[in-house]
Parts: C-alpha cells; structure tokens; sequence
C-alpha cells in the first residue's frame, strides 16, 4: 500500500503503545522546528490515539496550540516541513499531514487555544478520559464505521462528527 491509499483508508486497529512514542518524538520535533522561529506552542495528544486502551486510525492526531500573531508565521513554518492540507473548512485551524504508513503517520491540527476546533478536541479527549462507557460506545462506532466506509474518509469523519457533537453538547451523558 502506497502512502496516498494510507491515508484514504479507514482501518481501526487495537491501542498501540508506539502511538504515545511518536506523539513524543514528534512534539519535540515540532517544538523545536517553531522555538527556531521564535514561536512558543502548547503540544497535545488528542483523538483516539491519546487515550490509552482506545482502539483508533493508526494516525497520531496532534494539536498545536499558538499566539494569534504566530499563526500564520507557524504555519509557514510547518509547510516547509509537512504536507499543509489548508484550513479544510476550519477557520483558523490548519491542518498537516505526515507520514505514509501505520509507523510514522500524524496529522497536525495548528490553531490559537481559542479556536472551536481546539476546545472540541480538549473537551471531547477529557470526556473520553473520564468515561469508560463513552469509550466503548465511541470505540465500537469507530469499529462499525470503518467497516461502512473503508475507503470513504468523509463518510467516517462525518458520522463520527454527528457521535462527537452530540457528546459535546451533553446529549450523550445520560448514557455514560
């Protein structure tokens, strides 16, 4: 499998521990590539990936967080080191992909800690942490989902949207 059929796949896979390993190895890499630009940034591990025994896309999802005004200089920053996808209908949030297979793949979520997308990340990862029944529930629809859509990325992304909105919106706590 080359690395564009890589990432247009949709597999879930069990936990791996080498996930918490490349968030590491990469975090100090993307620190060190904007400390060198004079750009402070707040590393997290988010997604499925963060959260230990969660089966997951064996894609490591990290959010970078910045100042305003190094927004854009980071994201200059970054494209000369990672595939920048643009903002995908994200205001404010850029998105970089790297890596063509299960060992070395991540996608860079970049923003301010303002932004939606980063606090839906932060809150819905702290429900993850704090709900083994919502883990469940959240890790069986991954399974069901990439089983519909194997080779569909937006089909997944956006049913499991649907799941991760209503958890955000409490709709889901009466279950968990």
């Amino acid at each position: 499998m080359n690395g564009m059929e890589f990432h247009q796949q949709v597999r879930i896979v069990p936990c791996q521990e080498e996930w918490r390993k490349r968030f590491r190895q990469t975090k100090e890499v993307i620190i060190g590539i904007l400390l060198a630009q004079d750009i402070e940034c707040d590393v997290r591990h988010v997604g499925g990936t963060a959260v230990p025994g969660m089966c997951s896309k064996p894609i490591v999802d990290m959010l970078i967080m910045v100042k305003a005004e190094d927004l854009l200089p980071a994201v200059q920053t970054l494209s000369e080191e990672f595939l920048c996808l643009g903002e995908c209908g994200r205001p404010g949030r850029w998105f970089f992909s790297m890596g063509d297979n299960e060992h070395n793949a991540a996608y860079i979520h970049l923003t301010t800690p303002d932004n939606p997308v980063a606090k839906d990340q932060l809150a819905f990862l702290q429900l993850l942490q704090t709900s083994p029944a919502l883990c469940e529930e959240y890790a069986s629809l991954k399974t069901r989902l990439a089983e519909k859509y194997p080779w569909d990325r937006l089909g997944y992304r956006t049913e499991k949207g649907v799941f991760i909105e209503r958890c955000l919106k409490g709709e889901l706590a009466e279950k968990t």
